[in-house]
C-alpha cells in the first residue's frame, strides 16, 4: 500500500524520521484501511533505527487494546518487537518480548526469535 512505501521511507533515510512515521502510521490506521504487519514491522524498525524502544512498545499497547491487528498477526508483531530490542540493544526487552511471545496463546516462539535473543545477550 502507498502507507507501506511512506513509511519504508522513513525508515530507509539517511536520517530515519519517526515522526514521519507515526504520522503516516496514524493516517493508516484512520483510513479504515487493514493494517497489516509489513506496515507494523516498519513502524517498530522506525523506532529502533531512532532508538526510541519505548514508542514501538506503545504502539503494539495501543494496538493491542485498539484490536486494529487481526489475531494471526500478532506472532509477527512479537518478532518485530524482539527484533527493536535487539536493534537497541535492550537483551532485557528482548527476553521480555520473547516470553509475552510465548504466554500470548497460539503465537509461539520461532528459530529466529531464539538466535535474536540468545545474539542479543552474547554480545
Amino acid at each position: 500500500s502507498m502507507y507501506t512505501v511512506m513509511l519504508h521511507g522513513c525508515v530507509n533515510a539517511k536520517r530515519p524520521s519517526l515522526e514521519r512515521a507515526e504520522n503516516w502510521f496514524r493516517r493508516l490506521c484512520e483510513s479504515g484501511i487493514n493494517v497489516d504487519t509489513g506496515v507494523v514491522t516498519t513502524l517498530f524498525d522506525v523506532c529502533a533505527r531512532c532508538n526510541q524502544l519505548a514508542r514501538a512498545e506503545e504502539w503494539f499497547e495501543r494496538l493491542r487494546e485498539s484490536r486494529i491487528l487481526r489475531e494471526e498477526d500478532y506472532g509477527t508483531a512479537y518478532t518485530s518487537l524482539i527484533r527493536a530490542s535487539v536493534t537497541t540493544r535492550r537483551p532485557d526487552r528482548a527476553e521480555f518480548w520473547f516470553h509475552e511471545k510465548e504466554k500470548s496463546g497460539p503465537h509461539v516462539p520461532t528459530l529466529r526469535d531464539y538466535t535474536m535473543v540468545i545474539d542479543v545477550n552474547a554480545k
